[in-house]
């Protein structure tokens, strides 16, 4: 008697209710997706020696990743400019629980900057996150 009335109870509070599907696992805004895109390149043990043979050109974007990559740069920089400097880029790994040394650091700019000044400008960051996308989808 007892499990009835609960069957009972629980389909009668279940006719209003709406069904989550805890196992659809897509994104539905830009800052869902943004903050996947982070979290993914942020928390991403690197190889500096597969980052450095990466080549970006060959590596299939979906046409919505772009977006989320800007939104992406916006939140390592702040939102300040076009520009992404070593401390903010250390910063932004450090907030994912991946502290990188200041070698690795070095080794990460300097597989995208070839100009050598320190900083990443948008393409150049845009360049680092595909090549770090692409390693991730490598594993």
């Amino acid at each position: 008697m007892g499990a009835a009335m609960a069957t009972d109870v629980v389909l009668s509070s279940c006719n209003q209710c709406t069904v989550l599907d805890v196992f659809d696992l897509q994104v539905s805004n830009s800052r869902d997706k943004a903050a996947a895109l982070a979290n993914d390149i942020g928390s991403q043990i690197i190889d500096i020696r597969a980052l450095q043979r990466t080549k970006t050109l060959s590596c299939e974007m979906l046409s919505s990743e772009p977006d989320g990559l800007e939104d992406l740069m916006k939140t390592v920089t702040g939102g300040k400019d076009d520009r992404v400097t070593r401390e903010q880029l250390s910063d932004f790994f450090a907030s994912h629980h991946n502290r990188l040394l200041s070698f690795e650091l070095d080794e990460i700019m300097g597989a995208v900057n070839k100009d050598n000044n320190g900083e990443l400008d948008r393409s150049q960051f845009l360049r680092l996150c595909r090549k770090l996308l692409r390693l991730g989808k490598d594993l």
